[in-house]
């Protein structure tokens, strides 16, 4: 079938939109180069960053559709466009309900059963709880149906191109506070944004401190934006004597793009400014803190970058933003930043698929292996291994009366079955684990005959994608 106008939904976060690029571009190839809307948001003006992306035709921003007469309206000016074709990057029902009415084609995702009749004929059923999955590669399996191979996202990094005129605006506004352009630069977000736990600023004053006695060639720049983020400068400010080029409140969004490529190193968690750097090829620093967001869903796509977590030690039901308890940032390690800071300063870092998809799970894969007696000499050979290869895995015996306890103290994401027996009470288990997790545990039965971390990581990126619940 061939499509001519299609309208591109993707309204919400500044990090979301630039995951998008490579799925709109890669619709603009694979269709013939048809004309392209893009739906962006209002409240994070994410449309500003691909004003100037040279495969979509124009930006709009999405309304507020609060009544039926407001979708209605809506429709039928979707109509009048012409559209053949509409692709929800984003979840919104209102909006998909509009495009229901007034294009003829939607797509994505139909796992939501409210929406089914939206997408009854393009959508996809993706499965639930794939925690093996990123973003980018979701949005190439909506593609699917367009006859554009999911395989294609692992080539496809994320790209996006500082406009010329805010290079030379960021490189004024930063050589008026002081910066270098001869010297390396480390640029550190103090933002958080959605459901991540932000590391606070005290703890990326020690980090810049210590970095700074080992390279005092180093120089520093903060960014920011928000009102939390300039409350964060200021204690950040308090505690540092360093040398310090404060950016923060300084740039727009655009600007932000330019300022960040002139970065020798990207420092912060998962944010907007977080995919800027990806997109713009900074290597990068990623601080996981929530339990909630992990590396493969939203990680540095296809650029170099090392992530360290911070919250390994914490046992309590994670709520992110708004959780009291600061275990996440307090255990983030000064020394251990500092040291993989100066791993991509020269030249390390984890930049393939392959590369990424092992790293990623060392950091935020935890398996719980569960066996009886008649399994216990391959349980401790398989985790003496595994923990050889950087993998966190425990064993406890199934007739455990702590089992859910251990779960919930670990992270648990992976429960392994050796013996295979009692499958029921473990299904059960995992989904009663959702209520205090962030996900229910994958359950696995069987000995996994692997020889190699790369395996391992196959082996349940595999179970992962054909898993139901």
């Amino acid at each position: 079938m061939s499509h001519k106008k299609i309208l591109i939904i993707r309204y919400d976060a500044v990090g979301d939109m630039i995951i998008a690029l490579p799925a709109i571009r890669a619709v603009y190839e694979a269709l013939g180069h048809p004309e392209i809307t893009v739906l962006a948001s209002n409240y994070s003006s994410n449309g500003d960053l691909i004003q100037s992306e040279p495969t979509i035709k124009r930006v709009w921003t999405a309304p507020r559709l609060e009544s039926f007469w407001d979708i209605w309206r809506y429709s039928r000016i979707l109509r009048s466009e012409r559209f053949d074709l509409a692709i929800h990057l984003s979840p919104n029902p209102q909006i998909a309900w509009a495009c229901f009415l007034g294009i003829p084609q939607n797509i994505r995702d139909s796992a939501v059963l409210g929406l089914l009749p939206v997408f009854f004929k393009r959508g996809r059923f993706y499965p639930p709880h794939d925690m093996m999955s990123h973003q980018v590669r979701y949005d190439f399996f909506l593609l699917k149906s367009l006859g554009i191979p999911t395989e294609l996202s692992y080539q496809t990094p994320l790209s996006l191109a500082p406009h010329p005129d805010d290079q030379i605006s960021v490189v004024r506004k930063m050589k008026a506070r002081g910066w270098d352009a001869g010297r390396a630069t480390i640029g550190i977000h103090l933002g958080a944004a959605g459901g991540n736990k932000p590391v606070l600023p005290e703890i990326y004053a020690a980090y810049a401190s210590e970095l700074g006695r080992i390279r005092p060639d180093l120089q520093f720049v903060i960014t920011g934006a928000s009102q939390e983020e300039r409350h964060f400068r200021d204690r950040f400010l308090a505690v540092f004597s360093g040398s310090l080029i404060d950016m923060v409140g300084v740039t727009t969004l655009r600007e932000m793009v330019a300022l960040v490529a002139k970065f020798d190193v990207f420092v912060g968690i998962d944010t907007g400014p977080a995919h800027i750097a990806a997109a713009v090829k900074t290597p990068q620093l990623l601080l996981m803190t929530s339990k909630r967001v992990i590396p493969f869903k939203w990680g540095p796509w296809l650029n170099r970058h090392i992530v360290l977590s911070g919250n390994r030690n914490c046992v309590i039901t994670c709520h992110a933003r708004q959780c009291p308890v600061w275990t996440c940032s307090d255990d983030m390690s000064v020394t251990a930043m500092a040291d993989a800071t100066l791993r991509l300063l020269s030249g390390e870092g984890y930049e393939t698929f392959e590369a990424q998809q092992m790293h990623w799970f060392q950091v935020s894969m935890s398996i719980l292996m569960i066996g009886d007696e008649h399994s216990l000499d391959v349980a401790q050979r398989l985790c003496d291994e595994w923990r050889g290869w950087g993998v966190r895995v425990k064993f406890v015996r199934a007739d455990n009366p702590d089992l859910y306890s251990e779960c919930l103290a670990n992270d648990v994401r992976i429960i392994q079955n050796l013996s295979g027996k009692r499958r029921i009470r473990l299904f059960v288990m995992s989904q009663l684990l959702n209520r205090e997790l962030s996900h229910p545990p994958m359950v696995c039965h069987g000995i996994p005959n692997v020889n190699s971390l790369g395996e391992l990581v196959s082996y349940y990126r595999r179970r992962f994608e054909v898993r139901i619940f």
